[in-house]
């Protein structure tokens, strides 16, 4: 198939760029595998930061916050996540007629708490979007029941988490079950718990709450015999062949098999629609179920690579064609102020994050002097009343006496 995409120039908008997390590796993994093909790309965001600045920056990804980046008017393509779009593309759209970049919108969850994946104006994305996306047939389900009536459908299709063409290089070959991956930025109390009931399986934890915090890679899933995790992580063990444990903060099926894999597959692999398990449930399944998940991992391997590798589909969601948009001057003023709204929430949230998390910080710095003064109280408390302390007091009193001191 021809490339068409060599020297397009390619927006993605993400709200925030900071954490190692779902939508923001989307948007990293999307970039750099654009950038193969020789698209000109570029990553708009209203918060930019550490830790995945520096996986931005190794594979020489731009990134602006500027939302009147002169880049933007150059656009092909945009495809956009959490609604985001730069203040100059909102202008272009409404008041530049031959303005008509094809506009993608992607949608990573349906889940009525998720707010930042729903619509911020009511018909926008209908009126300019050439294609919405979604992660799962359940969330297309559950987000077009919001903002589309069902006259006036948009073009859909599902855009389920795909993996770079590296993950699907190399074959998870062992036979036994010795080590054990956990990958989660919010592992649920039964699963913190495996490490005390694991025995000889040893179990590493990486995720935001540990220090092992740093982007997933091919060597790290085929080093370890089974992973447990949701969500994004999965394909990436459906490439390499390593048996996946789905659970996490809503639950979870546990191995992936041929019996559970469609119900999974509706759902994101996000472990909903399943019962929460203990730490000693969960442990008896991961050796019980190991040897059947093993093969069929093995098994599965070809036709994951065919429906899941991220490389093998850019040219079919990339295509030249793009609509009119037919967008109402009156929304404009409205599409600004609330797409400020949004950004402003967006940072304010972070900045009380930051806050939190400082007092934290500050709460256990002070558990720990005062649980370091007690000790050092009861340590004094236990020389005073030391045969050596009442000896050496009784010395000083009589020399005292003695001595006139």
């Amino acid at each position: 198939m021809k490339n068409t995409l060599k020297g397009k120039n390619i927006l993605i908008t993400q709200s925030a760029l900071r954490v190692i997390a779902g939508s923001e590796i989307v948007a990293l993994e999307l970039a750099e595998a654009l950038q193969k093909k020789g698209a000109n790309v570029r990553i708009f965001t209203w918060e930019y930061g550490t830790p995945i600045m520096q996986y931005v920056q190794q594979k020489n990804i731009r990134v602006t916050c500027n939302e009147r980046d002169p880049f933007f008017k150059k656009c092909d393509y945009i495809w956009v996540h959490h609604q985001v779009l730069p203040e100059l593309v909102i202008e272009e759209l409404f008041k530049n007629s031959s303005y008509s970049p094809r506009i993608m919108f992607m949608h990573m969850s349906g889940l009525p708490t998720n707010h930042i994946e729903q619509p911020y104006i009511n018909g926008l994305e209908k009126r300019i979007s050439d294609k919405s996306y979604y992660v799962s047939t359940e969330a297309k389900n559950l987000i077009e029941q919001m903002f589309y009536s069902s006259n006036t459908p948009v073009e859909s299709g599902l855009f389920q988490n795909y993996f770079p063409v590296r993950f699907a290089d190399k074959q998870y070959s062992r036979r036994e079950l010795k080590k054990i991956l956990v990958v989660s930025n919010h592992p649920p109390q039964e699963v913190i718990e495996l490490r005390s009931l694991s025995g000889s399986i040893s179990i590493t934890y990486m995720g935001e709450k540990n220090k092992d915090y740093k982007m997933i890679t091919p060597e790290i899933i085929l080093a370890h015999d089974a992973v447990i995790s949701i969500g994004k992580t999965v394909q990436y063990c459906l490439a390499c062949g390593v048996p996946v444990y789905i659970y996490d903060k809503f639950g979870g099926c546990g191995y992936l098999t041929r019996r559970n894999f469609a119900k999974n597959e509706n759902k994101n692999f996000s472990g909903r629609g399943y019962k929460k398990k203990s730490a000693p449930q969960i442990m008896r399944e991961l050796i019980s179920g190991y040897d059947e998940a093993r093969t069929h991992q093995a098994a599965i391997k070809d036709s994951m690579i065919k429906k899941f590798c991220l490389d093998d589909k850019l040219l079919d969601i990339f295509k030249p064609l793009s609509k009119q948009k037919t967008i109402d001057a009156e929304l404009y003023y409205p599409t600004i102020a609330t797409m400020s709204m949004a950004k402003w929430k967006l940072k304010g949230d972070f900045y009380v994050k930051e806050l939190k998390d400082i007092i934290n910080i500050r709460d256990t710095e002070i558990r720990m002097l005062r649980q370091n003064s007690r000790n050092l109280e009861s340590k004094i408390q236990g020389f005073k009343n030391s045969r050596t302390y009442k000896i050496v007091t009784a010395i000083n009193r009589f020399i005292g006496k003695n001595t006139g001191l």
